[in-house]
């Protein structure tokens, strides 16, 4: 039943005369279940003599295919639409997210034949709508000092090709860095050639393309050096830990 047979099924009862009682409609169920999972609403009203369900989406179309063949006193459609008990529950499921408003109406007759009735909307969110839209990528934190050279020379000395190596050169610094840490590098000089084998190793046959790069970062070091920025093991951890740092974000 498409969304013209709900709107004739809604304007019929409409257009009925109904005498006034105290009969109310009552849906009792779930506000919110998953996708997939069986939704089983009850009519909540005592002493109704009939009861009838419209399911209709958030575009006001029912629920697709919902096209009721009779099997005994239940009825199923494609969408697992099942109406049971003389129509005091509904059953229905949805393969996808969305609100669906259910529509009970329910009917009393009395003893001397005055006819009442009563309506009531109930709604069921399936699943979620869909997730929001994906919110940007934090700034990355900008790069300073050795970090920021390090980045910035790569991209200036580095072609294309070999700049994707650049998290492995990268990892040659962390490795020296470790080493002061563990107390395994006892100078300066140690940390030079340890730093330019760990470089061999790790760049392998790309490590002359990157001597451009080791002979500007080196005269940084230098300048380092003499301004006292690097006199300590402890002094050459932490920049070894920036160059690395500014090798890390090349792309």
């Amino acid at each position: 039943m498409r969304l013209l047979g709900s709107l004739i099924i809604l304007s019929i009862w409409q257009s009925m005369a109904f005498a006034t009682s105290d009969v109310v409609a009552i849906i009792s169920g779930p506000e919110k279940v998953s996708v997939g999972e069986l939704v089983v609403l009850r009519c909540g009203t005592a002493g109704s003599d009939s009861a009838s369900w419209v399911i209709l989406d958030q575009k006001g179309r029912e629920a697709e295919e919902v096209r009721l063949d009779a099997i005994g006193n239940a009825s199923m459609n494609a969408l697992r639409y099942l109406v049971v008990d003389n129509g005091k529950a509904v059953v229905f499921s949805s393969p996808s997210a969305g609100r669906f408003f259910v529509v009970l109406i329910v009917v009393q007759v009395s003893e001397d034949g005055a006819v009442s009735r009563a309506t009531t909307r109930h709604i069921v969110q399936v699943g979620d709508n869909g997730p929001g839209p994906k919110p940007p990528d934090p700034d990355p934190t900008p790069l300073t000092g050795m970090a920021k050279v390090a980045y910035d020379t790569a991209i200036a000395k580095v072609a294309a090709g070999s700049r994707v190596n650049a998290r492995k050169s990268a990892a040659a610094f962390r490795a020296v860095a470790s080493m002061i840490a563990a107390g395994t590098i006892k100078s300066a000089q140690e940390v030079i050639r340890e730093t330019s084998a760990q470089r061999k190793t790790q760049l392998g046959a790309d490590a002359d393309n990157w001597n451009d790069w080791a002979t500007e970062i080196g005269a940084k070091l230098n300048d380092l050096s003499k301004d006292g920025s690097l006199k300590t093991l402890d002094d050459h951890a932490t920049v070894w830990l920036q160059i690395a740092q500014g090798l890390e974000a090349v792309r």
